[in-house]
């Protein structure tokens, strides 16, 4: 795959906006006063070392800390303008806009079809015919469905690890999401299983918001159009990632992307 960096050319407005947010576990503070914006149709790249806060910042995007024990966010996350944090708030149709994928694949112990048929099921989908559209719908999203579809009522478990991580993805997109958030969604994958969701990652941003955690800076640089360094749980710098790459503004930034940074 090319490791050319990419133009911006498909950028648009602002989906999901951080302004000031922290996140402490207890005494440990994750993230610190972050103020980022996400735009829509493009994909947001979150760089920096281990322990940064990337993945505590995906969390705070589709309120996956609500059930962890001393977890606190604070400032606001807005999701069309409108905060997600706010009182009365449905986290479980937040979690329906807002999908998110783990770093390793995480298949459910069924059959293709009900892995990618869970969420529209949870949501209160019944008409089979309406949940066969949006299995096959999503499985051809996630760049699956000529791989699986004579394997549907197949153990999940029995797919590649590539295989199995754009499952995850399929199902992330049953529910017709506006924002995919993906943890490092290749670091398990090999070369080709890799190039895949790339490509699948170039294709998606043209209807959705993409967020995505990596510690490849090459990936970032291929995959991106902004990049933010995180580092401390503080956002250090954030921009275009032909600018970021050639043109930091801050030294760190220019040190961690050139991998001569030290923590």
């Amino acid at each position: 795959m090319s490791e050319a960096i990419p133009d911006s050319s498909a950028r648009s407005e602002a989906r999901v906006e951080l302004r000031a947010v922290s996140c402490a576990y207890g005494s440990r503070v994750a993230l610190r006063s972050v103020d980022l914006t996400v735009a829509g149709r493009a994909v947001s790249a979150i760089v920096g070392p281990s322990g940064c806060g990337k993945s505590t910042l995906l969390r705070v995007l589709n309120r996956m800390n609500d059930g962890v024990d001393g977890a606190k966010v604070t400032g606001s996350v807005l999701l069309d303008g409108a905060d997600i944090y706010r009182a009365g708030v449905d986290v479980v149709a937040l979690r329906r806009r807002v999908g998110l994928v783990f770093q390793r694949p995480a298949v459910f112990a069924m059959p293709v079809f009900d892995n990618v048929a869970y969420g529209p099921r949870a949501a209160g989908q019944r008409d089979k015919r309406t949940i066969t559209r949006l299995v096959e719908s999503a499985l051809r999203r996630a760049a699956l469905w000529d791989e699986v579809k004579d394997r549907l009522d197949g153990d999940a478990s029995a797919l590649s690890l590539g295989q199995q991580q754009r499952l995850c993805i399929a199902r992330a997109l049953a529910v017709e999401p506006e924002v995919l958030l993906l943890d490092e969604p290749t670091s398990a994958l090999d070369p080709g299983a890799t190039a895949r969701v790339e490509d699948l990652l170039a294709e998606l941003r043209r209807t959705l918001a993409i967020v995505v955690v990596t510690h490849s800076m090459a990936q970032a640089a291929r995959v991106s159009q902004t990049v933010a360094f995180l580092d401390g749980g503080a956002l250090v710098e954030c921009g275009e990632t032909r600018a970021m790459f050639t043109r930091p503004t801050d030294k760190r930034t220019q040190d961690f992307l050139s991998g001569r940074y030290r923590s």
